[in-house]
């Protein structure tokens, strides 16, 4: 991940969390819910949270994590024997719930598909299609991107491929004093559109679903077509999240629109070779 925004940390320690739930919720995502599994609190921060995400690969009978604080769960991640070091991958809250005493978190995986075999791609994908409630996972939280304090009183454009639509979806819910709010989303199926949590200040999100519906056309490809037809918002904020090469083309496109500087900014989710949900 990449951001010149600092990330606001608010828990630094791995901590343990259970499946409670997983859900096919269209063709291209699951949706897998979390709940603690212990007393420790998971405190939800809004906006683009993300985290680190522990979980077993399929040959490991249980979950072991790097135990200890944020500084260093690398270097003993690494050093973890190779039969029990967990999967670890990046991904950002949809949604956090609390009720019960207790807490509900949704994290949403896109389901990566290979365009000739149909197989699904990646570890983290294959996990999410075949965990049940009750299996376990490590979580470290990574703080936030977005910076809010940019998109008060200003007209805010968000722009994401499937990977960032979850985050999208997380950010709208948190703005608040935000003059307007517009999204332009791309996913790779019209079967992929869904009602959005999208109510912003007490109106509603603006959007705009751009659609692939080519197995081998590339993630974000979609909305680096459709940068000509952009209206940006002249003093507002636009924020684009996603594969590489459409965060370069968005950002490349804003400044050519003349967005005055700080008020364009994008983080790169994946790039070909690594991907995130």
């Amino acid at each position: 991940m990449s951001s010149d925004t600092s990330s606001v940390i608010t828990r630094t320690d791995v901590q343990r969390m259970r499946v409670l739930a997983a859900t096919q919720v269209c063709p291209s995502f699951v949706r897998i819910t979390l709940t603690c599994a212990d007393s420790t609190p998971f405190h939800g921060q809004g906006f683009d949270q993300w985290l680190r995400l522990f979980i077993r690969r399929e040959d490991q009978a249980k979950l072991s994590l790097p135990e200890g604080p944020c500084e260093g769960w690398y270097t003993r991640w690494q050093k973890m024997d190779e039969a029990i070091r967990p999967v670890v991958r990046n991904y950002t809250i949809r949604d956090v719930r609390y009720a019960a005493n207790n807490v509900e978190v949704d994290i949403d995986f896109v389901i990566h598909r290979n365009p000739v075999s149909g197989g699904v791609e990646g570890l983290a994908a294959q996990w999410a299609l075949r965990t049940w409630p009750g299996d376990e996972v490590g979580v470290l939280n990574q703080g936030l991107i977005f910076d809010a304090s940019r998109a008060t009183g200003r007209d805010v454009l968000l722009l994401a491929d499937e990977t960032g639509l979850p985050g999208v979806e997380s950010i709208a819910r948190s703005l608040s004093g935000a003059a307007s709010v517009r999204a332009i989303l791309e996913v790779p199926t019209l079967q992929d559109r869904r009602p959005l949590i999208d109510a912003v200040s007490g109106g509603q999100m603006d959007v705009t679903w751009l659609t692939r519906d080519d197995l081998h056309a590339r993630p974000g490809s979609a909305i680096k077509a459709a940068l000509p037809q952009i209206t940006w918002p002249a003093d507002g904020y636009a924020y684009a999240t996603g594969e590489i090469s459409m965060t370069r083309a968005v950002q490349k496109a804003a400044d050519t629109a003349g967005m005055p500087d700080g008020q364009a900014r994008t983080c790169a989710y994946w790039r070909p070779s690594r991907k995130r949900g």
